[in-house]
This record gives structure tokens, sequence and C-alpha cells, in this order.
């Protein structure tokens, strides 16, 4: 194998293609120094598959794993090509959007989870259809990676408490209504 596929097979995830926590971290410092240097914002964003344990239960590991595929594919399809889009862990993926303040990032979150509650089929089997929740955190002074990460958490655990298939802000007053006639998962 060349070192250049191992340098890639160090900083993918295997199973999405996505980039891994390794690569997401490196290149949300390399993030955060342009901003420091330009005073650009930056947003971080975690989404979690809601109900995902569910999936793998009743229908396997194998279709699971094709449902994580897919939300990587349908995550990636609605961010830039700039945008760093990872898998966080399990079933969590995260996305740093660099130049995005958080109304900005707050409607790309959107975006994605109204296309992931239109999907059906997931994983290949009729009938699969789930939803996500995310947090999503803005870059503040004296914040750095971990802390963007942490907040962007927090904010995704506060749209799972407020009823799953939702979009939270950090330090937000209450997280985001699900779309009109979406049903939390």
């Amino acid at each position: 194998m060349k070192s250049r596929d191992l340098e890639r097979l160090s900083l993918e995830d295997p199973l999405t293609g996505l980039a891994n926590r390794r690569e997401l971290d490196r290149r949300l410092r390399e993030w955060l120094g342009q901003r420091a240097r330009t005073g650009t914002p930056l947003a971080v964003a975690l989404l979690d598959i809601d109900h995902f344990k569910r999936v793998n239960d009743r229908y396997g590991h194998a279709v699971g794993d094709k449902v994580l595929k897919q939300t990587a594919d349908l995550i990636r399809g609605e961010c830039r090509a700039i945008d760093v889009v990872a898998r966080y862990g399990g079933e969590e993926f995260a996305v740093v959007l660099p130049g995005v303040d958080t109304a900005a990032a707050m409607a790309v979150c959107e975006r994605i989870r109204a296309a992931y509650a239109r999907a059906s089929a997931l994983g290949g089997v009729p009938g699969i259809a789930l939803t996500l929740s995310a947090g999503v955190a803005g870059w503040t002074p004296g914040a750095g990676g971990d802390s963007l990460l942490d907040a962007a958490d927090r904010a995704m655990y506060a749209a799972k408490r407020a009823g799953r298939n939702r979009v939270a802000l950090a330090g937000g007053d209450a997280p985001a209504a699900a779309a009109p006639g979406a049903t939390p998962g």
C-alpha cells in the first residue's frame, strides 16, 4: 500500500468515506486559525440519527451500515465543497461551516433535517423513515475546537429533549421546531 493510501485511510472513516475524528479536529484547528486571522464567522453542527438503535435491533447491522452511508451521502450533498463533513462517532455526524454565521448554519441544518425526514427506504428497506436532531454552535472569542463541538453537542441534546427531529442553537432559548407535518423520530 502506498503512503498516500495509508494517509487517506488514517484520516477517513472507512464506512462512510467522510473525514474521521482525527481529520475533523485537524481541519477545525485550521479553520479556527484562519478565522482568527480574517475575522470571518465559523459555525459547527452536530447531527444525530434519532432512534438509530432501533434500526440495528430490528434489521441488523448490515442495514444499519447502509443507513449510515446514505446519511453521510445526504449530509455531504447538502454541504459545500469547502465544508468539513465528518463521522463524529456512531450515528453522529459533524459539519464545520467556515465563513458561515449561526443563522446560515441553522438554515443548512434545517435543510438537511427536512431532506432526511423526506427520505424513504433508508438502508434499502421500504418503510424505514428516520429523522435527525442537530445542534449548532458559532465561534465566540476564546472558543477552541473542543468547546465549539461541546456547545454543538449540548444543543443537539436539547433538540432531542424537545422532541427530536429539530435543530437547536447553542445558547438559544429553545430548539427550532420541526418542519410542519414532520413526525419526530
